[in-house]
């Protein structure tokens, strides 16, 4: 009777052992599954803030060049003795300084070239990066 009680008490101890291997199973699968899915889902959540993040700098990397021309003719445009130039380009000493301005501002420029036109006489001013037609 105590070795039937001690067969009993071994087959329902191997019971227990493989319901508890296969709970255990069932978990780990399940939290297997829960941690693919969980790093699938912030990979794919890197991976979309980092294409923002590289779109926004290509355009920033693409469009400073041209910000900077921009901003630099603007403030070109500002100032006095091209502004006088463009009100009296009869008079020679308001040309010379308009000129003399636009002769300074030559170099500033990504391609070391200026371009400024007047609408009111319909003449223009223009240099390049060789100094090519300084004085006509």
């Amino acid at each position: 009777m105590v070795y039937e009680n001690q067969e009993e008490n071994m087959k329902l101890k191997t019971k227990i052992f493989l319901v508890m291997s296969a709970v255990f199973l069932v978990f780990i699968a399940f939290v297997w599954f829960y941690a693919h899915a969980l790093s699938e889902a912030m990979n794919e959540q890197w991976g979309n803030r980092y294409i923002q993040k590289q779109i926004v700098f290509d355009k920033y990397r693409t469009l400073f060049p041209i910000m900077q021309e921009v901003a630099l003719v603007q403030k070109l445009a500002h100032e006095p003795a091209v502004l006088a130039m463009a009100e009296d380009e009869k008079s020679a000493v308001v040309r010379e300084k308009g000129l003399r301005t636009l002769e300074h501002y030559r170099p500033l420029f990504q391609d070391h070239s200026y371009f400024a036109a007047f609408s009111p006489s319909g003449h223009y001013y223009f240099n390049d990066r060789n100094n090519q037609f300084m004085g006509r």
